[in-house]
């Protein structure tokens, strides 16, 4: 059996905790499957700070420090695969959907928070164009 998620662990700050119980709830043979966004070098403390305050993800990681989490705590036979550049096309899309959609979401949350969204997407996006994020 595998147990899946979906970019939800970059807003748990104690990833070595969730991995430890991860580890410890899976049966014999089960395995774990996620994606989820990374970090690299390029990523700086101004992003950083971003995206904790303004996309609740409080630490980001890079894609070696997700394997060595996972392998402290007793997972084996690990599995990394950066999936960034696949990634970056579906965001552009995804942003240019949510755009066309303006005035519909303006009328069920208001133009601030509709705005609100859109900047911290670009900023999202724009940290993956620039490769300081990854997945």
């Amino acid at each position: 059996m595998t147990t899946p998620s979906q970019e939800s662990f970059l807003h748990i700050q104690d990833r070595e905790n969730l991995f430890s119980g991860c580890c410890r709830v899976l049966k014999t043979g089960g395995a774990l499957g996620f994606t989820d966004w990374t970090s690299t070098e390029r990523l700086d403390h101004a992003a950083r700070t971003f995206l904790a305050d303004g996309l609740a993800a409080p630490r980001i990681v890079s894609l070696s420090e997700y394997v060595s989490l996972m392998q402290a705590v007793g997972f084996s036979d690990v599995h990394a695969e950066d999936l960034s550049e696949r990634w970056k096309t579906i965001l552009h899309e995804r942003l240019a959907m949510y755009r066309s959609l303006e005035a519909e979401n303006v009328t069920r949350v208001g133009l601030d928070l509709f705005d609100t969204y859109i900047r911290k997407y670009e900023f999202f996006i724009e940290q993956i164009d620039i490769g300081a994020l990854g997945g």
